[in-house]
């Protein structure tokens, strides 16, 4: 069986568009930054909590599987949010979407 290698490309911080993984991981965890866009996209104002975590990982017991939140954030009224980016439609959100 012959593994797949992947060529990591290393861009210039200049470079990097709020699409890509590192710049938008770094721009949600600003409270007030991510707080703006789910306001915007939820359309209701949206106060954190506690400040958002990148790469939050959530297991709820030790011999289940865990996921891994991009961006994980809690409003004041327990709310959970999971931030992802996705740069281009693959055209299965459906599948991808879950309840956790």
């Amino acid at each position: 069986m012959s593994k797949l290698k992947t060529k990591c490309i290393m861009k210039p911080l200049a470079e990097l568009m709020l699409l890509d993984r590192f710049l938008f991981a770094c721009a949600m965890e600003d409270s007030k930054i991510l707080e703006l866009v789910l306001s915007i996209v939820l359309e209701k104002e949206i106060e954190l909590m506690k400040q958002p975590q990148s790469e939050r990982e959530l297991r709820t017991a030790p011999w289940l599987r865990s996921i891994r939140l991009d961006v994980y954030a809690m409003d004041e009224e327990d709310s959970v949010y999971n931030a992802e980016v996705q740069k281009q439609n693959t055209g299965n959100l459906i599948k991808r979407s879950r309840f956790y």
